[in-house]
């Protein structure tokens, strides 16, 4: 699945210093530096885009633990009833392939279906985060975003 994505990844656009593709329903930003060729950095981030999106649900998770201190009977909600893994999802990813660091947009599951007549509470009242991903993995959440 994930190398069929990265070969499927369309080029939506070019920008001063980004590329914006997507791959899968995810929307990819290639971020560039000054010190590497605009193809020198793409063919960077495809090199380190495999790793980058098998820790999705590692960036999501972090997300969750970051929102659960904010709404915690919203969550709790969601874990009785076994839908909190399907609430979030990520919606595009800043990938800076001169430090190898990546940045998740975690925020609502648009394919989210609470279960036949469940009365669980709505996203709407939820925000996303920006979860930060560090050269050697480690996972960082930096707060909100709306």
């Amino acid at each position: 699945m994930l190398s069929d994505d990265i070969r499927s990844a369309t080029l939506l656009g070019s920008y001063d210093g980004r590329d914006e593709y997507q791959v899968g329903r995810t929307l990819v930003w290639v971020c560039f530096d000054s010190s590497s060729s605009r193809d020198e950095n793409t063919a960077e981030a495809f090199r380190q885009l495999p790793s980058i999106l098998q820790a999705i649900p590692d960036a999501i998770e972090t997300a969750v633990a970051s929102l659960r201190g904010e709404s915690p009977n919203f969550w709790r909600l969601h874990d009785l009833a076994g839908t909190s893994p399907d609430l979030l999802s990520v919606w595009g990813i800043w990938v800076y392939p001169s430090t190898c660091h990546a940045t998740y947009h975690v925020n609502e599951n648009h394919d989210f279906t609470a279960p036949d007549g469940a009365q669980l509470p709505q996203l709407d009242e939820m925000h996303g985060v920006y979860v930060s991903r560090s050269s050697d993995g480690r996972m960082q959440s930096s707060g909100g975003a709306s």
